[in-house]
């Protein structure tokens, strides 16, 4: 069976979404890099500076399907109006946050390895500090499994919470 070209575009970009969180510690956002043109072209021209053969790959891979011949160019569809922008308070807030999510997925990654990922993802998708103080718990519990329970008090003071 034959895919078709955004179904090929589609598999190269979801392949490479969990080793640009791993070398870049950026999330690839699937539905905006095949909606919007210069994100996808963002992320790709990141992906091709990764050491890693398998992500620049898939890079290449996207980016030759994405590159139509001159004759076939296609309009891309319309994106939706960005949300009106929260005030700067908010946003500091929201970015502090952001880094204590990042910064508790690459340390997890780091303590424990590829075997946590579904509860980094978990932890990525923490949308308040209360959806994500069990999951850092939770972690806390698997670095202790892993290493004792010193280095996963070390763990919870990294990403800013105290046990």
């Amino acid at each position: 069976m034959q895919l078709t070209a955004n179904a090929q575009v589609l598999d190269a970009v979801v392949r490479m979404v969990v080793p640009m969180r791993r070398e870049f510690g950026c999330l690839v956002d699937v539905q905006a890099f095949m909606r919007n043109a210069s994100y996808a072209q963002q992320v790709l021209a990141q992906a091709l500076t990764s050491r890693e053969q398998r992500l620049r790959s898939y890079a290449e891979r996207a980016q030759s399907i994405l590159q139509p011949a001159p004759e076939t160019v296609a309009p891309l569809p319309p994106t939706v109006a960005p949300a009106p922008r929260a005030p700067a308070a908010q946003q500091a807030g929201q970015t502090a946050f952001a880094a204590q999510r990042r910064t508790a997925v690459q340390r997890l990654l780091q303590l424990a390895g590829p075997a946590v990922e579904p509860l980094c993802i978990r932890i990525e998708k923490a949308a308040t500090a209360n959806e994500l103080a069990p999951l850092l718990k939770l972690a806390q519990q698997v670095v202790a499994n892993q290493h004792g329970s010193q280095v996963a008090q070390d763990y919870l003071a990294s990403v800013g919470l105290r046990d």
